[in-house]
C-alpha cells in the first residue's frame, strides 16, 4: 500500500487511515479470486477423491461438464452425484433435484450430495443423517466413500 492509497483529507497518517474506493474494489477483487479458486480446488479435490474410491471398488463414474458425477446403471437409469463443498443442507438437495431434472436427458435412480465431513460438528453431522431418513436425495460423506462403493 502506498500513501496515495488512502483518504488524505481524513487521516494524514497511513497506519490509521482508510482506503479509498478505488483500492477497496481491487481488495475486494483479490480477495473473491482466491476464494473462487480455493473453492474449485476443493470441489476438484472431493472429485478426484470420489472418483478414486469408485476407481478402486470397479465402479465406472462419469465427469460431466456441469462437475457432477454420474453412474450408469443395467437398468439404463444414472445416480448422480453431486459435489457440495461445505455443510449441505436441504436446499441444496433441492436445488440439485431441480438443476439434474432440467439438465439430464436420462432416468435418474437417485441423487446424492458427496461432501468432506472433516472439521464439521458432531451435530450436524447428526443432522444430516436425520435428513438422509427423511429426503430422497441423499448425502454421502468423504469417510463412507469406499464403503458406498463397497455396498453398492
Amino acid at each position: 500500500m502506498n500513501k496515495s492509497d488512502f483518504d488524505k483529507p481524513l487521516f494524514g497518517d497511513v497506519t490509521k487511515g482508510r482506503l479509498i474506493l478505488s483500492k477497496v474494489k481491487e481488495v475486494i477483487n483479490l480477495i473473491e479470486a482466491v476464494r473462487a479458486r480455493n473453492l474449485a480446488s476443493r470441489q476438484d479435490a472431493l472429485i478426484t477423491e470420489f472418483s478414486q474410491a469408485g476407481h478402486n471398488n470397479k465402479v465406472e463414474l462419469n465427469l460431466q461438464f456441469c462437475r457432477y458425477l454420474t453412474q450408469e446403471l443395467p437398468s439404463g437409469k444414472r445416480i448422480v452425484y453431486i459435489p457440495t463443498i461445505g455443510i449441505p443442507q436441504s436446499i441444496n438437495c433441492h436445488n440439485s433435484q431441480r438443476l439434474i431434472e432440467k439438465i439430464e436427458d436420462k432416468e435418474i435412480d437417485s441423487i446424492h450430495l458427496i461432501y468432506d465431513d472433516m472439521s464439521i460438528r458432531n451435530s450436524w453431522l447428526n443432522h444430516l443423517e436425520w435428513l438422509n431418513k427423511r429426503l430422497e436425495i441423499q448425502t454421502i460423506k468423504k469417510q463412507e466413500f469406499n464403503t458406498w462403493f463397497q455396498n453398492f
